[in-house]
């Protein structure tokens, strides 16, 4: 007796989207939405919503020099980082220069004097 096979399937490879590869950027941005959310509340207890208002107070700029920020991770443009005090109060969203150069301060005190002393020099 024979064996009785089924029809023959071709293979011709994934279906395209009707929408091409915006779906698929699209739903990649969204993905990464999501993860940043989870991070901003895991990390600092706000919410994407909070985030955002913050961002667009500051009109998307940094708290201290004003500057948009430049530095890249793995090709993309950083998100402004969050920097609080030292009870965890967020205080606003910093480029990643100017949070590296405020947190190589031990304090405020260490701060303010260090700008004082730069300020002298430069007189």
């Amino acid at each position: 007796m024979r064996e009785r096979r089924g029809p023959r399937i071709v293979d011709h490879g994934p279906t395209p989207s009707p929408y091409g590869d915006q779906l698929e950027s699209h739903l990649a941005d969204i993905e990464r939405l999501r993860v940043r959310a989870s991070q901003l509340l895991a990390k600092h207890g706000l919410s994407i919503d909070e985030y955002a208002a913050i961002f667009s107070a500051q009109h998307g700029r940094c708290a201290v020099c004003k500057n948009h920020e430049t530095s890249t991770f793995r090709g993309k443009r950083r998100n402004l980082t969050v920097d609080k005090d030292a009870e965890g109060r967020v205080r606003g969203l910093l480029c990643d220069a100017c949070h590296k150069r405020i947190r190589s301060f031990e304090d405020e005190q260490a701060l303010l004097d260090w700008t004082e002393r730069a300020l002298g020099y430069l007189r």
